[in-house]
């Protein structure tokens, strides 16, 4: 139920806005194809792009194997405290539905050990009848392999970790 990304998307058309860019201009369509740009600009967090097609790669971007190697990436950015971005070229669809809409940026928020998927989100939140998912677990070979056209981001840490001891007493 995380909202920071949308929040962000929106404050990014602002911000843009203010600053001149995109011709002046406040709306999401004077970013678009922004890339994972905006965490650098509103967080001040680098970040590595990388490529979940080894055909391929943006910059200087890393390329994403379709074993487990490449999972185990993406598995410890998200342990790690670090914002994802994941953005697709082409529309993915997952059970029937389109979940990465084409030229399109969506929050990879969690990974599920227990049914081995990762948690993504569409900033545009809405239902499933809007004819996309707002929030969807996906396994990464439907996102990562030979015909995925897919771009992911990572910041560095936004935070170090903190850990909590509790103790709890009754009368």
């Amino acid at each position: 139920g995380e909202m920071w990304v949308s929040l962000l998307e929106k404050s990014y058309a602002q911000f843009n806005q203010l600053l001149g860019r995109s011709g002046g201009i406040n709306s999401y369509s004077a970013i678009e194809g922004g890339l994972a740009d905006p965490i650098y600009s509103l967080t001040g967090l680098d970040f590595t792009y990388y490529s979940g097609n080894s055909n391929f790669v943006w910059g200087s971007g890393k390329n994403l194997s379709a074993d487990n190697t490449g999972k185990q990436v993406l598995i410890d950015a998200l342990a790690n405290t670090q914002i994802g971005w994941i953005g697709a070229w082409e529309a993915i669809k997952s059970d029937g539905k389109t979940a990465l809409v084409g030229q399109h940026a969506h929050m990879l928020l969690d990974y599920d050990s227990s049914t081995d998927k990762f948690l993504m989100r569409n900033p545009w939140g809405g239902n499933e009848s809007s004819g996309y998912k707002p929030e969807w677990w996906m396994s990464y070979n439907e996102f990562v392999g030979p015909s995925k056209k897919t771009l992911i981001a990572f910041s560095k840490p936004a935070a170090t970790p903190k850990t909590f001891t509790y103790t709890l007493s009754s009368d």
